[in-house]
């Protein structure tokens, strides 16, 4: 069941490589995927293993507008 407003433990996320949102209780928010091994920050693709203390995850939103991302 979802708690803190929609952020779920960390131990429950997809590491199926979907990219989530992820919290990281020093540095804030991260936007990043699981490769098989690491969780890997999409940003600059810094593998996160020991450097990040991740507590959190959920899904990304919908787009603007519910519509498809490639439309204009």
């Amino acid at each position: 069941m979802p708690d803190n407003n929609g952020w779920l433990p960390i131990e429950s996320a997809p590491r199926d490589g979907t990219f989530v949102l992820l919290w990281d209780r020093v540095v804030g928010l991260l936007h990043g995927w699981w490769d098989g091994k690491h969780w890997v920050h999409s940003w600059d693709s810094e593998i996160i293993p020991g450097q990040r203390d991740l507590t959190h995850w959920r899904p990304l939103p919908a787009p603007p507008g519910g519509g498809d991302a490639d439309q204009g």
